[in-house]
């Protein structure tokens, strides 16, 4: 770049035309501030303007042509530049559009309006931006929208036209308003403008969508075949019938002479949407996470610690040296939007999503992105290829030479590649994705042809009983049992190889795609006896065949599967259970179960897994009657049907509670204990996959359980029991050993994103996908938008969580005791504590503040007494620190001398708190209510390090006063740590605790900050005699996700939770002595006697309580 620019103020030659150096100038100057600016939106430095107002590179040269610069802009300042001490220039490459400068103050909306379109102008279109001197529709566009970042609606309004039309959008896309309603709201919000005013800036609500079209990102329509043979595209674009199945293309309407397309699928380009991940500077560092975080070795938080990511990394390093490379999933899952009981139509969303963000980020609503929208009312079924035709097409692309990507973060462009990683999905419609048929004896995936499966006669269905002992280690007994399983039958190999993607891939040698011509008749004949059905187009993908994991089982129905068979075959619920009439004859012609055989009569005896009347009813009331906490469970009683016992209705996350947490606690006083112990089993194995944090070798050996655990229920189940649901768990943990945790790769995410986004959008139920297209087209741009609004504004990405912790109860807090975050719901009691009480809670905060702990040193060296005499110790040390600190002539901190004065005896309480990401309520206030939020556990540690896990219930929540500070404290009833009443299982670390047993002992307090939440189930039992023991099941907080970096927590916003599979090791634990004193009554006498012996130093009480107003 000159450093010599005095032609800058050289604009007329003779004759007064511009002069050729001032045009070749201005020419470097706007292809030097386009650099910078690639959205072509710049400050227009002319005489008139002075960079005051933002103009279109274009009308900036018209400007400079007619007025020239403003004076003594030698130095670029609004357009990037810094000068030096000696007066040189230099660009500053750390500008961007959100860099505040003396002469442009930061605008979000003009900052906005150029993220938005800033990957429109890449490098390669700048080099001949001067050549042209007519504006582009597409430059008139960009002038347009620029105009309404600075025009206010009125004069006076705060408000632009531009951020009146965003807010009003994103209303419309958030509260799923109609245009109808919306159209209200504007025409209401125009009466509220003065009535000098002729001229409204917004009319309705498609000159707003109008206006903001370049916020929005693109789509595209095609044409398809009505039977879904095949989509009008590229080279067949131009057919008006189809080459497959000769259907017409088009409906003529004779009357207004149109062409209206019979079937036509919606396409959403990822590239834009993976392009404005980078636009931002958050989500830029964030989409670098998976590079920089670092993990303990052997432990797996995110699809990244797992074997399928580095693999990949591996085989192509180029790929991986740029952590901006995007890795994709995908997901395809269909929906009815009329309901259970509405029109029978089909409607098949296609979702992609990029997996290089952190975990609470990653998988969240906004990040996942529709991509394509199979049109309805049929199933596509195996014809689902032909729909992907430009998704992977767009893929391939993004692999071989990806896409010129603006990086705000390092301000420069990049050129961003992306590859798929693996596809999620139900078990059906992996069929459909892949190619492999999940019918028939070769369901299974990975034991193909090599499966034990075998044909039931009598219940005309493929079974997978006895398909376990050879993933059995190879000296275990059962695989030699030759009467609990298959008759006669011992078991003496292992189990099948995994074919890996290049074996697969030439297995493909005889298939066809669909998309080709014959390719479906061809597949039926060369598929007839192997379980590939099809060639998958994502064969077409270079790299699909290096894969490690291609595609998933997903989790969710598996699990769901699987317990609904359990519970409704141990209830005989008729038409659900698995024990019927045809399945005992198949019973006794495969295994010898002389118990269940048929008697002489001809009829055959109840299963000693079949519960009895009785039983049913107690376990159908014990549904009806559970209470947990909000938000941990939707209410399982609205499933009971007491008039034919039995559950209906469950949805996905009903079933996984229940399998996970619920299913030992029902059924522990009602089944024979070796059947119990085996559903206890395949419940755990659930629970400890499906954890957020999991450890290799956990999953190694529970790649060892799983096998004995079905094994287990082959035992015990008959034949017709084992459906693929039941074996494919046995190939769950290798999955988890490639992909990481199954939070990333099972359908919960997905299927809320239908439920919750798409299926909202359908507001014309005869146009469905175009209803999908235009609300999804326009809640990306509402989203987009509202990352610019000011803060004052509230959207759904900013509302307060459900279990808001509020704020630091102290504002200058500086200790760990006054620094508790946390919200007190509703008005406070005040209430008079009593002198026994003030001195109880008050040694209880003294002991959990560690900064104080040179005090504790210096008393016990002034003194005598150590730590270890806790009576004494506890008794002494408050009296002493008042005295030391209050009559000492040392200047102490604030705090310490708040703090050694005991709290006010006048405290405040409340009935309910949110601290931690939990809601917590008291006994009184739970009895009231649907949902139970008053148990608690603490976990404790004494002087010599021992643990104790108290669990105990709230009955005061307590805000204490030290002077200025506030301290909140839970005062709970404790049941007995001992072994009468709290036990644990040796084998399942079930934990039980007596209601007969409760801690006498006045030490009943805990900060509020050290409570994790549980809730107690009963035991249901048919027995007269009520079991006086309890479950304890732990909850994990809401909104709350472990932070990989520093191996902390973090609070991240709220999303609704699928799962609840982290036991409390995971929670918060405190690191002071919370020890919990069961002689607290003895300490309370000793005080009140050292009161006595110092009462000479005291004036009064009121000087150790001081009451505040």
């Amino acid at each position: 770049m000159s450093i010599n620019r005095s032609w800058m103020y050289k604009r007329l030659a003779d004759r007064g035309l511009l002069n050729e150096d001032f045009k070749e100038g201005v020419n470097e100057f706007l292809q030097t501030a386009l650099n910078l600016y690639p959205s072509g939106v710049i400050a227009c430095p002319c005489r008139k303007c002075k960079n005051k107002k933002s103009l279109t590179w274009d009308i900036v040269r018209e400007h400079l042509f007619e007025k020239g610069f403003i004076e003594n802009y030698y130095v670029w300042g609004a357009h990037g530049e810094t000068s030096n001490s000696n007066g040189l220039v230099y660009l500053d490459g750390a500008s961007s559009s959100r860099d505040n400068t003396s002469e442009l103050p930061y605008d979000p909306y003009k900052a906005m309006f150029e993220d938005a379109v800033r990957n429109e102008f890449p490098p390669s279109t700048q080099d001949g931006m001067h050549t042209n001197d007519d504006p582009t529709p597409m430059a008139e566009s960009i002038h347009e929208m620029l105009e309404m970042t600075s025009q206010p609606c009125f004069d006076g309004c705060p408000m632009t036209e531009l951020s009146a039309m965003t807010e009003i959008l994103n209303l419309k896309t958030e509260m799923d308003l109609s245009e109808a309603a919306t159209d209200r709201i504007i025409q209401l919000v125009n009466r509220f403008f003065p009535t000098h005013i002729p001229n409204r800036p917004i009319q309705n609500f498609k000159k707003i969508k109008r206006k903001l079209s370049l916020l929005g990102m693109k789509h595209q329509s095609i044409d398809c075949c009505p039977n879904g043979c095949m989509i009008y595209w590229k080279a067949d674009n131009e057919l008006m019938e189809c080459k497959f199945c000769s259907s017409a293309r088009y409906m003529i309407n004779n009357q207004s002479n149109t062409s209206i397309p019979l079937s036509r699928m919606e396409y959403f380009p990822i590239t834009p949407r993976l392009q404005r991940l980078y636009a931002s500077e958050t989500t830029a560092e964030k989409m670098r996470w998976h590079k920089d975080h670092h993990t303990e070795q052997g432990v797996m938080r995110h699809p990244s610690d797992a074997k399928a990511w580095s693999h990949f990394d591996n085989l192509y390093p180029y790929f991986a040296q740029d952590p901006r490379n995007v890795r994709l999933g995908l997901c395809t899952d269909g929906f009815q939007p009329f309901g259970q009981f509405g029109q029978k139509y089909s409607c098949w969303p296609i979702i992609v999503t990029p997996y290089n963000l952190p975990p609470g980020t990653c998988m969240k609503r906004q990040f996942l992105f529709l991509s394509v929208l199979v049109p309805g009312p049929k199933n596509p079924a195996k014809r689902i290829d032909v729909y992907l035709q430009p998704l992977i097409e767009e893929l391939k692309e993004l692999w071989e030479v990806g896409a010129i990507t603006y990086d705000a973060l390092s301000k420069e462009y990049f050129n961003m590649r992306a590859i798929l990683l693996w596809t999620v999905s139900d078990f059906p419609a992996y069929a459909m994705l892949s190619g492999w048929s999940t019918k028939g004896k070769f369901a299974c995936p990975y034991c193909t042809e090599f499966t034990e499966a075998f044909w039931l006669r009598h219940s005309r269905k493929h079974s997978w009983f006895d398909s376990h002992r050879k993933f059995l280690a190879g000296d275990h007994p059962f695989r030699l049992d030759t009467q609990n399983f298959t008759k006669g039958k011992a078991i003496m190999y292992g189990p099948p190889l995994q074919r890996d993607g290049s074996y697969c891939y030439g297995e493909m040698d005889a298939l066809m795609l669909v998309t080709e011509l014959g390719g479906i008749e061809h597949n039926k004949v060369a598929g007839k006896d192997i379980g590939w059905k099809k060639r998958s187009i994502f064969w077409d993908l270079p790299y699909w065949k290096d894969l490690l994991l291609r595609h998933n089982l997903d989790v969710m129905h598996i699990e769901k599967n699987f317990f609904e068979n359990i519970f409704y075959t141990i209830m005989g619920v008729p038409g659900k259970s698995k024990d019927h009439t045809r399945g005992r004859m198949d019973m006794e012609h495969t295994c010898h179960r002389p118990s269940m055989a048929r008697d002489r009569q001809g009829k055959y005896p109840k299963a000693p897994f079949i519960l009895s009347i009785k039983q049913k009813e107690a376990l159908c009331d014990w549904v009806d009657s559970l209470k947990f906490p909000d938000g941990y469970a939707s209410r399982l009683g609205r499933c009971v049907e007491m008039e034919h016992l039995k559950l209906f209705g469950m949805k996905s996350h009903d079933c996984h509670i229940f399998m996970q947490r619920l299913l030992p606690v029902a059924f522990r006083e009602m089944l024979p204990t070796g059947i119990w112990e085996a559903i206890t089993e395949i419940s755990l194995f659930f629970r400890d996959l499906t954890r957020k944090t999991v450890r290799v070798t956990d999953i190694e050996k529970l790649k060892l359980d799983i096998p004995v655990i079905l094994c287990k229920l082959e035992k015990i189940f008959p034949p017709s029991f084992f459906d693929p649901t039941e074996h494919l768990p046995i190939h769950l943990p290798d999955e988890v050993l490639l992909g990481g945790p199954p939070d990333y790769r099972w359908m919960y995410p997905f299927e809320n994103f239908l439920g919750s986004v798409l299926k909202t959008k359908i507001g014309n139920k005869a146009r469905v996908e175009a209803s999908i297209r235009e609300g999804y087209l326009l809640s990306e741009m509402g989203t987009f938008a509202s990352y610019y609004f000011p803060e004052e504004v509230t959207t759904k990405a900013r509302r307060v969580p459900r279990f808001d912790d509020g704020f630091m109860i102290n504002d200058d807090a500086t200790i760990s005791i006054f620094a508790q975050k946390a919200k007190l719901i509703g008005a406070g009691t005040r209430r008079y504590m009593d002198q026994d009480e003030s001195n109880a809670v008050h040694s209880y905060v003294l002991r959990n503040c560690p900064e104080i702990d040179p005090f504790r040193e210096m008393f016990s060296n002034a003194t005598g007494i150590i730590a270890s005499d806790e009576v004494q110790f506890q008794a002494q040390f408050p009296i002493w620190f008042y005295h030391h600190v209050q009559t000492n002539n040392v200047s102490h901190p604030r705090w310490i001398r708040a703090l050694s004065r005991f709290p006010s005896p006048y405290v405040t309480t409340y009935q309910t708190l949110h601290i931690n990401g939990y809601k917590f309520n008291t006994v009184a206030r739970s009895e009231e209510r649907v949902t139970c939020n008053c148990g608690v556990m603490v976990k404790c540690t004494s002087h010599d390090g021992l643990r104790l896990d108290y669990y105990g219930l709230i009955h005061e929540i307590i805000q204490l006063d030290y002077q200025d500070y506030k301290v909140i404290v839970l005062k709970c009833e404790w049941f007995e740590p001992s072994d009468r009443g709290t036990r644990v299982h040796p084998l399942y670390d079930i934990v039980d605790v007596n209601i007969q047993y409760r801690l006498q002992t006045s030490d009943c307090y805990i900060l509020a900050s050290q409570a994790d939440q549980v809730v107690y189930v009963s035991y249901p039992t048919a027995k007269t005699r009520t079991n006086k023991w309890l479950s304890v099941i732990h909850c994990l907080p809401r909104a709350f996700v472990e932070k990989v970096l520093a191996g902390s927590s973090t609070h991240v916003d709220e999303q609704p939770l699928a799962f609840q599979q982290n036991e409390p090791g995971n929670s918060f634990e405190t690191g002071f002595d919370i020890t919990i004193h069961q002689h607290m009554d003895d300490l309370l006498l000793c005080q009140r006697k050292t009161l006595l012996s110092i009462r000479l130093h005291l004036k009064d009480w009121g000087l150790v309580c001081r009451t505040t107003n």
